[in-house]
């Protein structure tokens, strides 16, 4: 019966904090790891109280009569058994691992959906109340450009890269390393073909250049990396011009 209880607190604490770090590593549309360790525990175990706290309303009296009968010595659990054949120790913990997982996923929803906009709002209502600042959702403004679709979509832009006032590679994302990761890798296609085309356009005004003018700039002060975003729209009319009907 000991290792059932132990089962019973694993399915209270970590099946809720172990799909909260899934959630953010995987799932999310921006998965990220809380690189503060701490940051990262009391936002699982606050996570834990609150399932655990939705699953009590939801099972009542059952989770009192649970508790009691955790409480109960080996004897007592036996006796408990046989004058209560409708309570079934197992049953319960399946019904409560199932109803846990559930929760689970709920709170997350409801969370990071309409709970944390509302959160963000509520934050920077007090902000313009006290004369501060108003906060971006995202801190970093690496995960705003990279992690949202709010500023702009970098799927659909030419980006430009360069370091100490130098070109190092310019073209179209393909791809680039999962958010969670320290590591800031990108995998671009057509790269040829754009540095060709910034080649030239060094040679004419600025009115008759194709890449030009950049939507936004990203400026890494650390690494010295320039980063531009361009529209795609003259390029795709040069690789892909209108056919005459």
């Amino acid at each position: 019966m000991i290792f059932t209880e132990s089962i019973y607190f694993v399915i209270i604490f970590m099946l809720p904090a172990a799909i909260h770090l899934i959630y953010h590593a995987y799932i999310r549309f921006s998965p990220r790891i809380q690189k503060d360790k701490s940051i990262e525990l009391a936002e699982s175990i606050t996570f834990c109280v609150v399932v655990f706290i939705v699953c009590i309303f939801l099972f009542g009296d059952s989770m009192k009569e649970f508790a009691q009968y955790l409480l109960l010595s080996a004897n007592e659990k036996a006796l408990y058994n046989i004058n209560n054949p409708e309570f079934n120790y197992l049953d319960f913990i399946v019904e409560y691992t199932c109803v846990t997982f559930i929760v689970s996923i709920a709170t997350i929803c409801a969370w990071y959906g309409p709970g944390k906009k509302f959160f963000h709002r509520l934050i920077n209502f007090i902000n313009k109340k006290a004369g501060r600042p108003t906060e971006e959702e995202n801190s970093e403004i690496w995960r705003v450009l990279f992690e949202s679709n709010k500023k702009i979509n970098i799927f659909n832009c030419c980006l430009v890269i360069e370091k100490s006032g130098s070109l190092i590679t310019a073209g179209f994302l393909e791809s680039f390393q999962a958010p969670h990761l320290d590591n800031r890798e990108f995998l671009l296609y057509n790269t040829e073909q754009t540095k060709e085309i910034l080649k030239k356009d060094s040679l004419k005004s600025p009115e008759d250049r194709i890449l030009y003018p950049a939507l936004y700039e990203y400026y890494d002060v650390d690494s010295d990396i320039l980063i531009k975003f361009y529209a795609t729209e003259k390029l795709k009319e040069i690789w892909y011009p209108p056919t005459e009907s």
